[in-house]
C-alpha cells in the first residue's frame, strides 16, 4: 500500500468525464452521495477551489489549489465497502494533517475509483483563513503501511474457540480482538453466511479455502457489539448453535430453547403408545395439529422475511417447498373419516385372505357304480 502525493488544481482532479464514486466527505464531517455527473463534479472542484479564488491565488501567477493523495494497493480493496473505504481515507487525512481531534483543518473530500481500486484524498492546499495548508508527505507514507500491516493482522487474527470446543460441526462461533478493532465469526455455512452478511459481516479468506467472516474495517467496540448481536438473533431464529463473546452482547444473552418444542413432540409420541381411547389419541392429534399449523404460518412468513432481506432465490424456494410438504401433512391430520376409504373389518380381511390362500377349485369324480353280475343262464338238471 502507497501514496503518491502531488499538488493540482481541482479541476484537472475532477475532470468532466472521470468515472468517480462515492463515498464523498466534504469539510471531513458532511457525507453526502456524490453521482458522477457533470454538475457533481464541477461543484466539488468548485468547493475545493474557492478559498485560493477568494484570496486571490493564482490569479497572476499559477498556484496549485489542492493536495491530491492517491492510494494504492490496499489489501482486499475490491471486498472493502464505502464505509470501509471512508475510514480508510480518514485514516490518512489524519496522518496528511487535514484531520486534527476530529475537525478539519482544511476543506477535503475523498472519492473512491472502483475502475482503478485506487482511494483519492484531496484537500484544499489554501485555508478558509487564507494560510497555506501542506501535506505531512513523510506521516502520509507511514501512515499507508501501518493502514496495510493492520488489515493483515485483523483478517489474520487468531480465533479463540474457548467455550466452543462441545458444540456440533455446525455450530457459529463470534469472537472479539479488542486490540485489533476487530471481529470474527468462523462455523457458517451458505444460510448462516446470508444472515452474517444481512448482520453487517464480510467474508474474507483466511487460506486453504477456509471462509470466515469479520467486522468492517474502523469498525468501534460499539458497531461490533451491534453487528454481533443482531447476527446473534437472527442465527439463532433459526435454529443455528451460536458461541459468542459476553462483551459482544449489546443485552444478557437470549434464552433459546432450541429442543423444547423436539421433546413435547417426542413425549406425545411416546403417549400414544399407552392410549387406548379414541380421546385420549384425539387430544394428542389437536395438540400436534396446532403446533404443525404455527410451524406453515412461521415458514411462509420466513420465506417473506427473506425474500424481502436476503434475495436468495434458492432458499426462498425451498421454503415455499416445505410450505407445501407441511399443508399436505396437515391436510392428512385433519381429513374427515369420511372422505377417506373405508377398510374393511379385520375379520373379514383374514377370512377372505385364507379362502383365497387355502381353497382351490377341484371336480368331484362320479363314483364308478359296481358292475352287476351276470345274468343266470338255465340250470342244467340233476338226473338220478
Amino acid at each position: 500500500m502507497f501514496a503518491d502525493i502531488s499538488p493540482r488544481w481541482a479541476a484537472d482532479v475532477f475532470p468532466d468525464d472521470r468515472p468517480w464514486t462515492a463515498p464523498i466527505l466534504i469539510h471531513g464531517n458532511d457525507r453526502t452521495p456524490w453521482e458522477p455527473n457533470h454538475r457533481a463534479v464541477r461543484s466539488i472542484a468548485d468547493h475545493l477551489d474557492e478559498p485560493a479564488l477568494r484570496h486571490g491565488l493564482g490569479l497572476s501567477t499559477p498556484v496549485a489549489s489542492v493536495w491530491h493523495i492517491t492510494i494504492a494497493g490496499i489489501p482486499d480493496i475490491a471486498d472493502l465497502d464505502d464505509t470501509e473505504c471512508t475510514a480508510i481515507s480518514k485514516d490518512i487525512a489524519v496522518a496528511a494533517g487535514i484531520r486534527n481531534g476530529g475537525h478539519a483543518t482544511t476543506r477535503w473530500v475523498a472519492a473512491r475509483s472502483h475502475q482503478t481500486q485506487t482511494l483519492h484524498v484531496i484537500a484544499s492546499a489554501i485555508g478558509d483563513n487564507g494560510e497555506p495548508f501542506a501535506v505531512d508527505r513523510d506521516n502520509v507514507h507511514r501512515a499507508c503501511r501501518g493502514i496495510e500491516q493492520h488489515i493483515h493482522a485483523q483478517n489474520h487474527a487468531p480465533l479463540d474457540r474457548t467455550g466452543a470446543e462441545e458444540l456440533d460441526d455446525g455450530a457459529v462461533v463470534i469472537r472479539d480482538t479488542p486490540s485489533l478493532g476487530v471481529a470474527h465469526t468462523v462455523g457458517a455455512d451458505h444460510l448462516a453466511e446470508l444472515l452474517l452478511k444481512k448482520a453487517g459481516f464480510r467474508p474474507h479468506d483466511l487460506g486453504s479455502g477456509f471462509q470466515a467472516w469479520r467486522t468492517p474495517y474502523g469498525a468501534g467496540s460499539e458497531q461490533r457489539a451491534h453487528i454481533a448481536s443482531t447476527a446473534l438473533d437472527l442465527l439463532n431464529a433459526v435454529g443455528y448453535h451460536v458461541s459468542i463473546q459476553t462483551s459482544l452482547l449489546t443485552r444478557p444473552m437470549p434464552d433459546y430453547d432450541i429442543g423444547r418444542a423436539e421433546r413435547r413432540i417426542a413425549d406425545l409420541t411416546e403417549q400414544l403408545g399407552f392410549c387406548s381411547h379414541a380421546e385420549d389419541i384425539a387430544e394428542i392429534t389437536a395438540e400436534v395439529d396446532a403446533a404443525l399449523h404455527q410451524t406453515i404460518e412461521f415458514t411462509r412468513a420466513l420465506g417473506t422475511w427473506a425474500d424481502r432481506h436476503l434475495g436468495d432465490s434458492a432458499y426462498i424456494t425451498r421454503l415455499a417447498e416445505a410450505a407445501t410438504l407441511l399443508d399436505q401433512a396437515a391436510a392428512v391430520i385433519n381429513r374427515d373419516p369420511a372422505e377417506a376409504p373405508e377398510p374393511r373389518p379385520v375379520h373379514m380381511v383374514t377370512r377372505a385372505a385364507t379362502a383365497r390362500t387355502t381353497t382351490r377349485p377341484a371336480s368331484v369324480a362320479t363314483p364308478t357304480p359296481p358292475t352287476p353280475p351276470p345274468p343266470a343262464g338255465p340250470q342244467p338238471r340233476h338226473t338220478r
